[in-house]
């Protein structure tokens, strides 16, 4: 297998589901199972757990060119935002609601594509 081309860029983390202790538990534990040491400003993490945010007003608040990967986890809290959504709540059942979804998620990547 050839090698792959890949940088070291810094992460956003979108955490919709565990409690910051459990998360950061988490995070230690794999990065001492894989002897990784996480550099400081590499990961950036958003814990929303409780907190789920109007989608279009929290993809605004992601500076374009800052983050090489952004992580929404996990995605089909997206579906649930209500609250001053434009789409209301969605079905995950709905191929053309989880299209809308996917749609935003692709604006979101040419956005704040670096």
């Amino acid at each position: 297998m050839g090698k792959l081309d890949t940088s070291k860029d810094p992460v956003l983390y979108i955490n919709f589901e565990l409690l910051r202790p459990f998360f950061n538990k988490r995070v230690q534990a794999i990065c001492d199972e894989r002897q990784l040491k996480i550099d400081p400003g590499m990961l950036t993490v958003w814990h929303l757990r409780g907190r789920i945010k109007d989608w279009p007003r929290l993809q605004r608040q992601i500076t374009p060119g800052r983050f090489g990967l952004i992580i929404v986890d996990p995605v089909y809290k997206l579906l649930l935002l209500s609250a001053g959504s434009t789409f209301g709540v969605r079905d995950e059942n709905s191929a053309g609601h989880i299209a809308l979804l996917l749609n935003e998620v692709e604006g979101l990547i040419s956005r704040t594509a670096t």
